[in-house]
């Protein structure tokens, strides 16, 4: 009954809040050289490594970054650092303050991977683009039965292939000719590396370089962010694994001189559980430890020689790169959430895990059958172009200039 009469009131504010925002568009003229920026984690994923390129790219813009908690020093620091090093303003604003509203409303463009305000809308000389974290396995937005409220409004959303372009333009309701098929900017680091750059991180990291290392990013079971949601039988990942499972795995690493990072995903129950592992070559960081690391991701990604995950997209991105990703079998089985892909599929391109073994058997050379392969090729037929970000660049900002 709770739950029922706090989404009318919400579904109602929302409705009187458009209104508000859609007349305070039409009496603010937008800055067509502003650019607002929305992500969550703040300052993370495709939004992050977009504001970077443009950082860099454009001249006499000014780049703001709404967060959604109030932005301490460090956090303005680390986004002025990486992105006053051109001609650029940078400001940095908490996205529930008048302020951020009012540069919001004072934009003519706006990149957001979770949504920008609950009840924005269409409106004249705006626009909104999608950077969706990532192409879905889930079955996410309206395709997840959630409600016009819930699901963040946008004009425009991006997909890495024809295949997603559809499932994109459906989830989130926009036209399939603004659904663009234009690639994700988070992969394009996955395509750029150097030896330089991989000691500069695994020494960040505290990983040794003269080890392999294996990126275990293992998705929530259980949320005890936003809205309660359980997608599997157990609480998390390691409800899934037997007693000794992990204390075999680091021993069998400690002996192939293999290090694994497990980041938690930020939606993970786990992250309230102040978990420590006390192994040797096994390291778990949650999303607060991971943010205080300072490091992007997929930058990490890009340096690692294997990747563990179970149903999240970021299998898709990985499989850019010549090497494997592991699955563990059981987490297939036990998902309980709708999907949008058969996991079948999935189970063809990626290695089955049930044994610490085969767990480091991600380390080997992918021999994955170039039939099923050609499956998610197509997904990625615009990743491997390594331009994402220019592409949009070229697409939105040529386009708000002219």
């Amino acid at each position: 009954m709770k739950t029922s009469i706090l989404r009318v009131f919400k579904s109602v504010l929302a409705s009187l809040l458009s209104r508000v925002y859609v007349l305070a568009c039409r009496l603010v003229r937008p800055n067509n050289k502003r650019i607002v920026f929305f992500s969550y984690p703040d300052f993370s994923d495709n939004s992050r490594h977009l504001y970077c390129y443009l950082a860099k790219e454009l001249q006499g813009y000014q780049l703001v970054w709404l967060t959604h908690q109030a932005p301490d020093q460090e956090l303005v620091a680390k986004i002025k650092a990486e992105g006053e090093g051109g001609a650029n303003q940078v400001l940095v604003l908490k996205r529930w303050s008048l302020r951020g509203f009012a540069c919001f409303v004072g934009a003519r463009l706006a990149f957001h991977t979770h949504g920008t305000y609950f009840f924005v809308k269409h409106a004249k000389n705006r626009t909104m683009v999608n950077l969706w974290h990532g192409m879905p396995i889930k079955a996410v937005a309206y395709l997840d039965g959630q409600s016009e409220v819930q699901v963040a409004y946008s004009d425009y959303v991006v997909a890495t292939s024809r295949h997603f372009q559809k499932i994109m333009a459906e989830a989130f309701r926009v036209p399939l000719a603004k659904s663009l098929v234009i690639g994700l900017p988070r992969n394009d680091t996955l395509l750029n590396t150097s030896a330089e750059r991989r000691q500069q991180l695994f020494a960040q990291s505290g990983l040794s370089t003269s080890s392999k290392l294996i990126v275990w990013l293992p998705t929530y079971r259980v949320s005890t962010v936003g809205a309660f949601r359980r997608d599997a039988a157990s609480e998390h990942f390691i409800d899934e694994l037997p007693a000794d499972y992990l204390q075999q795995l680091d021993q069998l690493a400690d002996a192939e001189n293999v290090s694994i990072l497990i980041k938690l995903h930020p939606m993970d129950c786990l992250n309230d559980a102040q978990l420590v592992l006390n192994f040797k070559r096994i390291k778990l960081l949650s999303a607060v430890a991971w943010a205080a690391e300072n490091i992007e991701l997929y930058e990490l990604m890009a340096y690692s020689d294997g990747l563990v995950s179970d149903v999240s997209s970021v299998i898709f991105d990985y499989l850019l790169m010549p090497k494997n990703v592991g699955v563990f079998a059981a987490s297939l089985l036990n998902y309980s959430r709708d999907t949008l892909i058969d996991l079948d599929e999935v189970r063809k391109v990626t290695l089955a895990i049930e044994t610490p073994q085969d767990f480091l058997n991600v380390l080997s050379e992918r021999t994955i059958d170039a039939r099923y392969l050609g499956l998610f090729h197509a997904c990625l037929e615009v990743g491997d172009s390594n331009a994402a970000c220019q592409r949009i660049k070229d697409y939105f900002i040529a386009d708000i200039n002219q």
